[in-house]
This record gives structure tokens, C-alpha cells and sequence, in this order.
């Protein structure tokens, strides 16, 4: 037999011990506004629930167990199929070459050396300043590698057969290397969109 879980309404338990307090302050002479005292208490715990800590680059394999990078890597033994590809083959690029080649040139400075101030990304990805339209908010870095099936892969966009013509199921995977981009989560109502740009002979998004 299981036994039966019967939860409890967390506001109902804050207003009944706001009507103890209200009563007991009434009982010794003090006087206490119930409605003030509900209030502090919700703030009280909204501020617990919220608290952040930021985590540096170096903390990243202490903490997660992660090994940090800024631009994805390519698992060796899928580097010739990635290496000997043409970019321009796949659908992605020909959809726009000309968007294309502009997001190589446009993105080159910041897939090279990183995004300013990279290493102040809260855990969580809370944003403490607006971002602004259009801005580049990370670059999503992890192993790109074949059959990844973590739930911290992000689709390659290229379509490579190995020698014997089977196809590669590739992937850009973050579980294990990567950087602070993998714990962004998927919204409904994305206020952000993720391009895929030709660099250096490899996708980068």
C-alpha cells in the first residue's frame, strides 16, 4: 500500500502563520499589520530563491566538470570528414551564401578571441545588464562529434558520409567540454535566434 502524499499550499501556511503572529502581537500590546508581514515574508523568499553565484572559466571543471573552451573542437575521429567538406555544399549555406560570408566577416573577431567580458556569465544565465538588440550573446562551443545522444548536443548542420557512404548523425556536444552557453534553456518565446556561420572551414553557432 503507498502511503499518500498531501502537499500544502505554501501561501496558505504564510497566511495562517501571519494570523498567529497578528494574533499573538495583539495578546502582548504590540501593534503588527498582518497585510506588511505577508509581504515581508514572500520578499523574504523570493530573495532566497534568487540568490546567484557567478562562476569563472577555472571553476568550470571544479564545479560541473566540464572542461572549458570558447570555440567548438572536432572529435579526431570524425576530423578528416569535417576537414575535407565544403561548406558551401550544404543547405544552410545556400540558403543566402551572401548572409553567409557577411556572418564569417562579421563574427571572424569574436569566434577568434571570445566574447568581452565572458567570463562574468552568472550560473543559470541571469543577465545583471540589458543586453542590447543584435548583440552577440555566446557562442555555443562543444565537441563536434557523430551519435551524440546528450541532451547537450546541438545539431551540425552538414550532411558528411564516411568512406563507406554511411551518413555521419553529427553534432556540436557540450556535456562534457564546452562553455557557459550549454545550460541555456529552450523557451516558447525565444527573445534570442542562433545563426550558423562558416569559419575557418567548420560551422560555429
Amino acid at each position: 500500500m503507498k502511503a499518500e502524499h498531501k502537499g500544502v499550499n505554501i501561501y496558505s501556511v504564510v497566511v495562517v502563520g501571519v494570523l498567529a503572529v497578528f494574533v499573538a502581537s495583539q495578546l502582548w500590546g504590540y501593534t503588527l499589520n498582518p497585510l506588511e508581514i505577508f509581504k515581508q515574508s514572500i520578499l523574504e523568499s523570493s530573495n532566497k530563491t534568487q540568490q546567484t553565484k557567478r562562476f569563472s572559466h577555472n571553476e568550470f571543471n571544479s564545479h560541473f566538470g566540464i572542461s572549458h573552451i570558447s570555440i567548438s573542437k572536432i572529435d579526431p575521429s570524425i576530423e578528416k570528414y569535417i576537414r575535407s567538406h565544403d561548406l558551401k555544399q550544404d543547405d544552410v549555406y545556400k540558403v543566402s551564401p551572401q548572409h553567409a560570408e557577411n556572418f564569417s566577416n562579421l563574427f571572424a573577431d569574436i569566434l577568434e578571441n571570445g566574447i568581452p567580458d565572458d567570463d562574468q556569465k552568472g550560473y543559470g544565465l541571469f543577465a545583471k545588464v540589458d543586453i542590447k538588440p543584435k548583440q552577440v550573446v555566446a557562442v555555443y562551443a562543444g565537441l563536434i562529434t557523430n551519435n551524440s545522444v546528450s541532451d547537450y548536443q546541438w545539431t551540425y548542420p552538414s550532411n558528411i558520409d564516411d568512406e563507406n557512404g554511411n551518413p555521419l548523425n553529427l553534432g556540436i556536444d557540450s556535456k562534457s567540454i564546452g562553455n557557459w552557453a550549454r545550460f541555456v534553456n529552450h523557451s516558447d518565446d525565444p527573445n534570442v535566434v542562433s545563426l550558423f556561420v562558416p569559419y575557418k572551414g567548420v560551422w560555429c553557432t
